[in-house]
């Protein structure tokens, strides 16, 4: 196993020190991760006025456990994952744990530097994560504190609960996807890394204000239904060659009925199923032909379309524009 122990600090000193405990040598920010740990690499990014990130996107050949503990300076990490899960994932927020087994890990949450924070992975586990910090000030500078004081703090207070509730939608996936997969020999790859992270860090602020007292932050519903709920939105995105599942599918595979599965699917994900379905699936074909790896035809196909004069009516209706123009342009 490996283990790292750290206290909260600035993320660039955690990122220098966690490449030393690996026995990795950082070189532009960036380390790869020895092939006796994992496969992949970590890589530190320095973001507009004094924020800072930390992308992982390794595979682990090993079971790894690290731990932060609490801090007397007011720091906040804004944290962002997509994960693979071999076996399981335990996360612990100040005392409080929560273990996730289900084979997709996906959550988006605000996390205090006067608290503990811990994870555990299993070995075998791909782990894809963004982490931005930022302290007091910054969150005072940029955001109306004297609105999101309250609503931080109320967030905060939910600790590992919100791990339950805060789900990563379509667009945190994309706009990670575009960070992940960005090339690095486009001469602008690292401006194009800084503008996504600022949009998820943007989209996040915004949710918390827009939503702060809807459903996402005063839970009406059971944890167990909250992670039902999560098993059906793995289940229809997880592969897009095959059509959607029924509603009565999903519903018994939820354990719940067609109706409630309706109502809270829409009340977590913020669109019907299949409305969410299909903007998931167009999302998928625009970063297809974004990459420039894939024809218009590969990628219709690719979602399940034989007729590509419907691909192209479905993306045109989701874009307003047809897929052959953002090919050209892009």
């Amino acid at each position: 196993m490996f283990t790292f122990k750290y206290p909260v600090v600035n993320i660039k000193d955690f990122t220098e020190a966690f490449a030393k405990e690996m026995g990795a040598t950082m070189i532009n920010n960036r380390f790869l991760v020895p092939s006796s740990i994992g496969n992949g690499y970590v890589q530190l990014v320095d973001l507009p006025n004094r924020l800072a990130a930390i992308i992982m996107n390794f595979t682990l050949h090993v079971d790894m456990h690290y731990e932060q503990s609490k801090s007397k300076e007011e720091w906040y990490s804004l944290r962002f994952e997509e994960s693979e899960v071999n076996n399981s994932l335990i996360t612990q927020i100040d005392g409080e744990f929560v273990k996730d087994s289900r084979p997709a890990h996906n959550s988006v949450y605000l996390v205090c530097s006067f608290f503990d924070l811990g994870y555990f992975f299993s070995k075998g586990t791909h782990l894809k994560c963004i982490t931005i910090q930022m302290d007091k000030q910054w969150l005072g500078k940029y955001l109306r504190m004297d609105v999101y004081d309250e609503i931080v703090q109320q967030y905060l207070g939910l600790k590992t609960a919100s791990l339950h509730i805060e789900a990563l939608d379509v667009e945190y996936k994309r706009i990670m996807a575009e960070i992940i997969n960005v090339n690095e020999d486009h001469p602008t790859h690292y401006t194009l890394i800084q503008n996504r992270i600022m949009a998820l860090v943007e989209r996040f602020f915004n949710n918390l204000y827009e939503k702060r007292y809807q459903f996402k932050y005063q839970v009406n519903a059971s944890t167990h239904d909250i992670e039902q709920i999560r098993k059906v939105e793995h289940a229809i995105t997880a592969d897009l060659t095959e059509p959607c599942p029924t509603i009565n599918e999903l519903s018994r595979m939820a354990s719940m009925s067609p109706s409630k599965l309706k109502q809270l699917f829409r009340d977590v994900y913020g669109k019907p199923i299949y409305q969410y379905y299909q903007f998931y699936r167009m999302q998928k074909a625009k970063a297809m032909l974004l990459s420039k790896k894939f024809s218009i035809k590969e990628v219709g196909m690719f979602l399940g379309y034989a007729n590509l004069s419907n691909f192209s009516s479905a993306f045109r209706k989701e874009f307003n524009i047809l897929p052959s123009e953002l090919f050209v342009e892009s």
